[in-house]
C-alpha cells in the first residue's frame, strides 16, 4: 500500500474534507477553497503556516518515521476518528506516540 492508496482509503472513510500530499506543496489556494484538512509529511507546510502566514483549514503534519504505510494509515484513521473536529483550523503534528495541536 502506498501513500496514494492510503489517501484514497482515508478519503473514502472520512469524506472529501481530507486532502493529502507527499509531494511538492505547490498552490495552497485549493486547500483554502475546499476547506480541507491537509495531511502531509512535507515539513515546508510548517514554514508556510508560521513564517508565511498561509491560510488553511487545518494541517496534520505526519512525523511517523519508517513505519509501514498500513500502520501509518491506521494511526491517522484513529487520530481522525478521535480528534477530527479539533484538527480543523489547527496546525497539528502526529508522531507514533503523540498528537500536538496548535490553534
Amino acid at each position: 500500500m502506498d501513500g496514494t492508496e492510503i489517501l484514497a482509503r482515508l478519503t473514502e472513510r472520512f469524506g472529501a474534507g481530507v486532502l493529502g500530499t507527499h509531494a511538492e506543496h505547490g498552490d495552497h489556494t485549493l486547500l483554502v477553497a475546499r476547506e480541507a484538512l491537509l495531511i502531509t509529511n512535507d515539513l515546508d507546510f510548517g514554514e508556510l503556516v508560521y513564517v508565511g502566514g498561509m491560510r488553511h483549514a487545518g494541517v496534520l503534519l505526519l512525523r511517523l518515521g519508517p513505519a509501514p504505510y498500513a500502520a501509518q494509515a491506521e494511526l491517522v484513521a484513529r487520530t481522525l476518528s478521535a480528534h477530527g473536529e479539533s484538527l480543523r483550523g489547527a496546525f497539528s503534528v502526529l508522531t507514533e506516540t503523540r498528537l500536538r495541536t496548535r490553534s
